[in-house]
């Protein structure tokens, strides 16, 4: 591993610890790795002591032991009081929204219209319509980054 990259995993994670100190007890760090089935690491914030990187391993220090990370399978960091990350398809069953394979869509509107609305992670409309029946949206035109898809009442969240 270079030492740029050692030294801006550090600088992250040194910069984010210090911001998150005050409360550092709900806060948490996951690691999200490369492979779906390895579950992801996750920390509270203030239970982690030290973070060491050493021969492309980082390795987490706390009060209960030690765990090592390889870099090289990790597909990201995700720092917030929600431990979990905004995956490339998300399905909420419960909500009957669906963000899957560059499409959004409803699974329970029955053809009746509905409010749909689009948002971009500063809350800008990027696209709404009154009488929506329904029918896949697709998020070609979109750029990557966070967005909020909401059908009448309910909401989800997702990652292009």
């Amino acid at each position: 591993m270079s030492q740029t990259k050692k030294t801006l995993f550090l600088s992250l994670l040194l910069m984010v610890l210090t911001g998150f100190s005050a409360s550092a007890q709900t806060e948490a760090l996951s690691v999200v790795y490369k492979d779906a089935a390895v579950p992801q690491a996750a920390f509270k914030l203030g239970d982690i002591q030290k973070i060491t990187f050493a021969q492309g391993d980082m390795t987490f220090v706390t009060a209960a032991g030690n765990t090592t990370v390889s870099i090289a399978d990790v597909k990201r960091i995700v720092f917030g009081a929600d431990a979990t990350a905004i995956e490339e398809t998300y399905v909420d069953a419960d909500k009957g929204l669906y963000y899957r394979a560059g499409m959004l869509g409803a699974t329970a509107e029955n053809g009746s219209p509905a409010a749909m609305s689009l948002y971009d992670v500063s809350g800008r409309t990027i696209m709404h319509n009154s009488a929506w029946t329904g029918e896949p949206v697709s998020t070609s035109a979109l750029g990557h980054g966070v967005y909020i898809f909401k059908v009448n009442n309910r909401t989800i969240k997702f990652s292009k």
